[in-house]
């Protein structure tokens, strides 16, 4: 895998780890009536699935 696409998805984790209501609204607040915000528990699977591919994708990055 290229270093550019490995670096891309490594700050993509990091950008659900951080700001998991934005990712939420980008990735399916759209998809939602006017004014839906996301449950804790889909802010917390967010940053959780955030951390795994970052995990992932740091062992990528060095192997």
């Amino acid at each position: 895998m290229d270093l550019f696409v490995k670096l891309v998805f490594i700050f993509i984790s990091i950008l659900y780890i951080l700001f998991p209501k934005a990712m939420w609204k980008i990735t399916y607040g759209w998809q939602m009536k006017e004014g839906s915000e996301p449950t804790e528990e889909a802010l917390i699977l967010f940053r959780m699935s955030g951390a795994l591919f970052l995990v992932i994708m740091g062992f990528a990055l060095f192997h």
